[in-house]
């Protein structure tokens, strides 16, 4: 695969396609790894894992390096994304030893036995990366997996293989075992390759189509699969909303990442009374953007040349329906994949635009009554990965949120990754996805194993055979239901049974 700069089309390089016999090569390398991996305490792995951050903190100019080559994002965007990683890091680093310890559980009423619950890891973690956030989305799951005791293969997005292939290159020199972390390149043909060749678990970035297509895969092999499925956001601002906060942070919301990142905003619902006042603000906001390639943007080029064409398309179909540029609407430069940011107004509802979310900076507005008819609104479209709620009335905010659906929702602020990862994510219904803030994702990488014993030195358990009266008092006081004197009158006799050790 060659590699091309979304900035200007220079060459960055070029890279292998891995072959269905090396993904499976790759596999089978990583599980004879991690068998000695999986055996180590979550306390030993978190302070090996340790020096793999140090070793990332020491490159991670590099690591920005790559993806402002690879995507033509602006370097100040590549840094927070790194950011977003090491805090990520750091904090599994103190947590994940007493996340993923064994932990003993009660077994109610039965006193006699003790219960505990054991997280083991699965084996081979598959990890598909995505294009619109190219470290962030492999090495999160990545790492999490390994601090949980598995291996790793990652296939980073074809947009962006030279930094998959980096992650493997600082765990290595950060002395993890060797092909404990392996990198397969390619396009679809590779990612069936990699779900369907042993692996145990597998983790999906990217969009609605693309995690139905993986989690077809995986249900064909019987594996469990969790999924991010990216998409956009909506915003509602009311009367009430404090205006100058809302356009400053909506326009970052909306044009972050150059309108590609997960959680952006690309539908507005602003109530009459502040629709006017509202629109001024945001376009004089969205006005100052420096959209542009290299050094001193805001905004980036895209990166992927498909999805500036469709982006082009949702424009033309919306003014062809009746909408009106407020803001943008066209490429900065004709042979370039920078695309001015874009505002359109007086959106018609059957626009592709106001139907379809679209990886780009582009962004509609409309106008409702009340925050009634925004939320119908939002229900009736397409689904959103989260929301944003605007008003200084926190009793309807909170309403509204409650009521948005996607995923999550902010008050009078708009997500970012930073908190996302914290927070983690809610589930959604289009495909398989699931939570995976940082202690749901360090648990989604293990299996449960239960054990339980007898803390009592008994030879008999009530329930067994041969049935009799005692087997009926026990099950009944156990339940709660049809003993004579109340629930516990049968646990006496029972009781008695058990030390006798005959039934």
């Amino acid at each position: 695969m060659e590699i091309r700069s979304p900035s200007d089309g220079h060459p960055v390089g070029r890279v292998p396609v891995s072959s269905d016999e090396a993904v499976g090569r790759a596999v089978e390398a990583c599980r004879r790894s991690q068998e000695g991996w999986g055996a180590l305490d979550p306390d030993h792995r978190s302070r090996l894992l340790s020096g793999l951050r140090e070793g990332l903190t020491e490159r991670m100019e590099d690591v920005v390096d790559l993806i402002v080559q690879e995507t033509g994002r602006p370097e100040v965007e590549a840094v927070a994304e790194g950011m977003v990683v090491l805090n990520t890091l750091a904090r599994w680093e103190r947590r994940a030893p007493k996340v993923l310890a064994s932990r003993r559980v009660s077994l109610g009423g039965l006193v006699w036995k003790s219960g505990r619950i054991h997280r083991d890891p699965f084996g081979v973690v598959a990890v598909v990366g995505s294009w619109t956030a190219p470290f962030a989305s492999i090495a999160g799951p990545a790492f999490a997996a390994l601090f949980a005791g598995n291996g790793v293969v990652v296939r980073p997005s074809e947009h962006t293989p030279f930094t998959g292939r980096f992650l493997e290159e600082v765990s290595r020199e950060a002395g993890l075992p060797d092909e404990l972390v392996n990198v397969v390149q390619g396009r679809w043909p590779a990612v069936e390759a990699l779900v369907r060749s042993g692996a145990d678990r597998v983790h999906f970035r990217g969009g609605v189509e693309g995690a139905r297509r993986v989690a077809g895969w995986a249900a064909m092999e019987g594996l469990p699969v969790t999924v991010e499925v990216e998409g956009k956001g909506a915003a509602v601002v009311l009367d009430d909303g404090d205006l100058d906060r809302a356009a400053r942070s909506l326009a970052w919301g909306a044009f972050r990442g150059s309108g590609q990142a997960s959680h952006t905003i690309g539908w507005i619902y602003v109530t009459d009374g502040a629709y006017d006042s509202f629109l001024r603000r945001f376009r004089k906001v969205v006005s100052r953007l420096r959209a542009g390639s290299g050094g001193g943007v805001d905004v980036g080029p895209l990166g992927v040349s498909r999805e500036l064409s469709r982006l082009e398309a949702h424009v033309e179909d919306a003014l062809a329906r009746g909408a009106r540029v407020v803001e943008g609407g066209a490429r900065a430069d004709p042979a370039s994949n920078v695309f001015h940011p874009t505002v359109l107004a007086e959106v018609p509802r059957n626009a592709r635009a106001a139907l379809e979310p679209v990886a780009g900076p582009l962004v509609c507005l409309f106008r409702v009554a009340d925050g009634e008819e925004a939320l119908r609104w939002i229900r009736e479209g397409p689904p959103v990965t989260s929301a944003s709620v605007w008003t200084r009335s926190r009793e309807e905010g909170e309403r509204l949120a409650t009521s948005l659906g996607g995923e999550g929702c902010a008050l009078n602020d708009v997500w970012s990754p930073h908190t996302l990862a914290i927070l983690g994510r809610g589930d959604r219904g289009d495909a398989s996805s699931s939570r995976n803030g940082l202690d749901h994702r360090l648990l989604a990488f293990t299996r449960t194993r239960s054990v339980v014993k007898n803390r009592l030195p008994v030879s008999w358990d009530p329930w067994w055979f041969p049935y009799g009266e005692s087997t009926l008092c026990f099950l009944r006081s156990f339940g709660g239901f049809g003993s004579p004197g109340g629930p516990a009158a049968g646990l006496p006799a029972a009781v008695r049974a058990m030390v006798r050790r005959r039934p």
